[in-house]
């Protein structure tokens, strides 16, 4: 630690001096909306080929060697980290929908907290790289501060964490976008190739291997999340809700009477509220409160932005910077479009606007910044996985190196192939993704930065009376250890943010669980279904989390419903069947009689038999008509797979809700 503290103060002194050489350039506001690419060193032909991730070859160069070698990796300007900020954890189109479910004040007052909060943990994670980061001992992941602070162990468990919650995360995207395009096809095009279509243009994008090439495109996303946000709003603006998909709104989610039309077919009109809309429900306000949890997730690649900076110390001005434009987008967004929409709003938003064109656009848009979404997530998870274990355990080149660039090429599309099948092969995978987000996002956000904050602290403020580090002489030794020493550590200065720290970890870990308890419980429920017989297994699924009780009840109806119809056309089909072989034996009897009142008797059993048949038959083909219409749907269901849950698909008045009840298609939706 004494080691790490002395280089990283040099290395912050040699940034600040660079710092203030260039700070008389003048900067346009082209170069501001549009940051250029910085001047890179150029390396010889020695130190290209320097793995710097590998101790072994610190003997092999120059202190100046090493140093600028370093340097030459941190190529990201501060401009630029601000757009890629702002990738990574813009989403507003989500939050009408959490504002609809929990009311006007309850959701400012939500995302006003878990905003600043956000900004806290980031602030956190900067100021421990700042005293832990150095050219001779670069911090590059998340996984290397734990390694720093708490040991090998922390390290390991953050490098899985991360890796998994990332891949999962192009997963997601790659499965979103594909349900996306289909829905814009009207449901053409087979879904399975939908979602190839995605994963191939990851394997394009994702041979950009440097953040500071992805300002570009972080700063196009930016523009374009604007621009839906823009067209959303302006449409709401002047065009009612779409009245006809209510049931996804956030409305029927709390209490279905806020939305459903009455006997006349007049709808509720647009209401607010200014607590949470329906005291009894509360489950479904908690769903709300997760929204403005993960609203600012993001935090866990913070610190491979600060690793690729020119000038880190300006990654706590692109962070606030980034932070409040993104509170202000979530405010505006938000509320305005619940002012508008009221309990109408859809999630994402962009699908609640009436006329299909606009809804659209905003649709084919998304699809557009959440590629670029993916693209990021999947360069630094593969990053971590490669420096992580192909970098330090098997001594693969670096990245940088010409070698380096060939086994990125390569291993692009074997990681977003990787996503892929993860995103199709495994059930329920939207609850596995939730649960593993509240697993994992939630900690790296909110979590961790504390925790990491309070054990830095703690060995920083603990080395003073032990003296400052000598290059000449080493560390000196330690006058305590063990519990004392970390007493001491916590106590010696600001011992209140310690205290502080560890409160915000605390209540973080409780919100965690609580966002945790409510996946597990619906990924159980999904796991748990028998497919052997889908009938069967539907009335094995448990409610998913938030859903209210009227709409629980009036789906379980729905279920009985649909296997008494389908048993009803089973039992019809039977009595056919037998019928056919009734008549079938009545004729052969008939034509075997030798006595003409025996033969009279059997041709009026016969005529009997076939009048009660053609009864049947018109009652049959009623059915099979209805099942006609039901298999079309179900062809078109099927294009799209079992809902995001892996639960199947159930009939109701207006078109088709999951069997865990939170999603739903309406009959318009499916072109029926």
């Amino acid at each position: 630690m004494e080691e790490y503290l002395y280089y990283a103060r040099k290395t912050r002194e040699d940034q600040d001096a660079t710092e203030k050489a260039d700070s008389g350039r003048k900067v346009s506001l082209l170069r501001v909306m549009f940051p250029p690419k910085s001047s890179k060193e150029q390396l010889d032909d020695k130190m290209a080929h320097l793995n710097t991730n590998a101790a072994n070859q610190r003997a092999t160069v120059t202190d100046e060697e090493w140093i600028n070698a370093s340097k030459a990796l941190r190529n990201a300007t501060g401009m630029a980290v601000f757009y890629l900020l702002t990738t990574d954890v813009l989403g507003p189109f989500g939050l009408p929908y959490a504002v609809a479910t929990t009311g006007w004040g309850p959701s400012v007052g939500l995302y006003t907290v878990f905003g600043v909060m956000a900004a806290i943990s980031g602030s956190l994670l900067w100021h421990c790289f700042m005293d832990l980061d150095s050219y001779e001992y670069p911090v590059r992941t998340y996984a290397d501060l734990a390694f720093r602070i708490y040991g090998r162990g922390a390290r390991y468990l953050v490098l899985v964490f991360q890796a998994l919650q990332l891949l999962l995360s192009v997963a997601v995207i790659l499965v979103s976008n594909g349900e996306a395009l289909s829905q814009a096809s009207k449901f053409r095009l087979c879904y399975a190739v939908c979602v190839v279509v995605w994963a191939i243009a990851g394997f394009l994008f994702g041979q950009i291997r440097t953040l500071q090439k992805f300002g570009f495109l972080a700063n196009f996303a930016i523009w374009i999340n604007l621009l839906i946000m823009f067209i959303t709003m302006g449409v709401a603006a002047n065009s009612p809700p779409l009245y006809s998909a209510y049931a996804a709104s956030a409305g029927y989610s709390v209490n279905p009477a806020l939305v459903k039309p009455n006997d006349a077919g007049v709808f509720p009109p647009v209401t607010h509220s200014a607590g949470l809309p329906d005291q009894s429900n509360f489950a479904a306000s908690v769903n709300g409160l997760m929204n403005a949890v993960y609203a600012y997730s993001g935090t866990q690649i913070f610190l491979d932005f600060m690793a690729e900076m020119t000038q880190p110390r300006n990654f706590l001005r692109s962070m606030w910077g980034s932070q409040f434009f993104i509170y202000i987008c979530y405010m505006l967004y938000g509320l305005f479009m619940y002012g508008y929409q009221g309990q109408y709003v859809q999630n994402p938003s962009y699908l609640g606007i009436s006329p299909y064109n606009w809804s659209t656009v905003g649709n084919s848009l998304a699809m557009v910044t959440a590629l670029i979404a993916a693209a990021l997530y999947g360069n630094i998870g593969l990053k971590v996985v490669y420096n992580s274990i192909g970098v330090q355990l098997f001594n693969a080149p670096p990245l940088y190196t010409k070698a380096g660039k060939w086994i990125w090429a390569g291993i692009v599309p074997i990681y977003w192939s990787i996503a892929f099948v993860i995103g199709g092969a495994i059930p329920a995978f939207s609850g596995f993704v939730g649960f593993v987000s509240a697993l994992c996002a939630m900690q790296f956000t909110y979590s961790f930065p504390p925790l990491l904050h309070v054990g830095f602290m703690i060995q920083k403020n603990a080395i003073g009376p032990d003296g400052d580090f000598d290059p000449a002489t080493g560390p000196r030794a330690r006058s305590d250890s063990g519990l004392k020493r970390i007493i001491r550590g916590f106590f010696a200065k600001a011992w209140y943010i310690n205290a502080l720290n560890v409160l915000y970890c605390l209540g973080a870990l409780v919100c965690a669980g609580l966002a945790r308890h409510g996946q597990g419980s619906g990924l159980q429920a999904a796991q748990s279904n028998e497919v052997d017989d889908p009938l069967n297994s539907i009335f094995k699924v448990k409610r998913d989390p938030g859903l209210s009780e009227t709409v629980w009840e009036q789906l379980e109806r729905d279920r009985h419903a649909s296997n008494a119809r389908e048993h009803e056309y089973k039992l019809r089909q039977e009595e056919k069947q037998k019928q056919e072989q009734q008549i079938k034996d009545l004729i052969r009897a008939e034509e075997a009689a030798t006595d003409a009142k025996i033969r009279c008797k059997a041709k009026q059993k016969r005529i009997a038999a076939e009048l009660k048949r053609r009864c049947r038959d018109a009652e049959l083909a009623a059915i099979e008509e209805q099942c006609a219409r039901d298999r079309k749907a179900q062809h078109k269901l099927r294009e799209l797979g079992p809902c995001p849950a892996g639960y199947m698909w159930i009939k109701q008045s207006i078109g088709y809700r999951c069997a865990g009840g939170s999603h739903f298609l309406s009959n318009s939706q499916l072109g029926l």
